[in-house]
């Protein structure tokens, strides 16, 4: 039996005030939601950075780019230490949702080209007498 559904595959960037975009190893992942489960995990993220997502499909040209803030919630819960036996605060992370748009392709390690990027169309290259 085969499956008529589309395979997803998802890649994920940290953004974080530089002017590239870090590419995260989220491995494989079977839907959004672990998708940020990994970037979270294992991405690095810190306070005020911006995880992007894009969920593309086998078979079809069309994709969606999610776009999330990282939050530190306010409010400090606390922890025991295993090694000292001390409690500690912690604040933790969460993730909210910035934007979702459809997109044809998504790459962020491409650097911005006015001449190339224009939104008009028209190759700002040539040069007219």
């Amino acid at each position: 039996m085969t499956n008529n559904h589309p395979t997803e595959r998802y890649r994920a960037w940290r953004v974080c005030g530089a002017p590239d975009a870090l590419e995260l190893d989220i491995g494989e992942c079977f839907g959004l939601i672990e998708a940020k489960n990994e970037a979270m995990l294992g991405g690095g993220l810190c306070h005020k950075d911006t995880l992007l997502i894009h969920r593309a499909h086998d078979g079809i040209a069309t994709g969606e780019l999610y776009a999330f803030a990282v939050k530190q919630k306010s409010q400090p819960e606390y922890r025991k230490c295993k090694a000292t036996g001390l409690t500690k605060p912690f604040r933790p992370l969460y993730l909210t949702e910035l934007f979702s748009l459809p997109i044809r392709d998504f790459n962020p390690d491409r650097p911005f080209d006015a001449f190339a990027d224009d939104p008009v169309g028209v190759d700002r290259t040539m040069v007219r007498q």
